[in-house]
């Protein structure tokens, strides 16, 4: 129950939320989460714990007696999430597309890209992002945040294969940068551990971003060897 699936190795957390909707591994027909942690009352020589319960989407439950037992690895594809609210925090990074609500803010945000920094600064952070529904108003401004600044999530962005891909390569190339600058040690300085100043949308102040990762290749076809 580690939230990974077998081919892919996309962390979806612990546990996907009730409600969500998924495609199971060599199957046809999605099914809606609506429970967790089951055995099977059928079969008492199978003692093993499922990661969930579920029923046949868009139908929904038939009979109480009959009820779908299946594991985080077998799922194959999300399609839409439950309810995902503070108490239900994702591990970083999620997807584009994503709208959500930072601390201190009131406005929500959605994130439109991943790990830059400001021009005139050095720290990296995780995510660029807009202010939601307004958009991008001028290209030359973005937000900046961090995923611990990410206190409620309203909706998730498109989960596919190809976010699969990206997410991995960019988790390994971001894992691969922290150890280099973690072996050398003339480099470390002491890290910035003060929050940026909070606007109204409870992100940094508009800025013009600078790529942390403009050779980054995830070996999909648009983008350039």
């Amino acid at each position: 129950m580690d939230g990974k699936t077998e081919d892919n190795n996309i962390n979806l957390g612990k546990f996907l939320p009730l409600g969500a909707v998924v495609l199971l591994k060599n199957a046809t027909k999605r099914v809606m989460i609506t429970g967790f942690c089951s055995i099977r009352k059928d079969d008492p020589n199978d003692k093993k714990i499922y990661d969930y319960i579920g029923c046949a989407f868009p139908e929904g439950i038939m009979s109480t007696d009959q009820n779908l037992l299946f594991n985080n690895n077998q799922i194959a594809k999300v399609y839409s999430y439950g309810l995902i609210d503070e108490k239900m925090k994702l591990e970083k990074y999620l997807p584009i597309g994503s709208v959500v609500l930072l601390d201190g803010g009131e406005t929500k945000v959605m994130i439109t890209g991943f790990v830059a920094s400001a021009e005139d600064e050095n720290e990296v952070y995780d995510y660029i992002g807009c202010i939601y529904p307004e958009g991008v108003t001028d290209t030359e401004e973005n937000l900046l945040f961090n995923h611990d600044q990410i206190v409620q999530i309203y909706h998730l962005g498109l989960i596919d294969d190809d976010e699969i891909i990206y997410k991995n390569a960019l988790e390994e190339t971001m894992n691969e940068i922290d150890n280099e600058n973690d072996n050398e040690v003339e480099n470390i300085i002491e890290p910035n551990i003060s929050q940026p100043e909070m606007t109204q949308g409870g992100a940094t102040e508009p800025v013009t971003i600078k790529p942390v990762m403009e050779n980054f290749n995830t070996g999909n076809s648009f983008f350039e060897d």
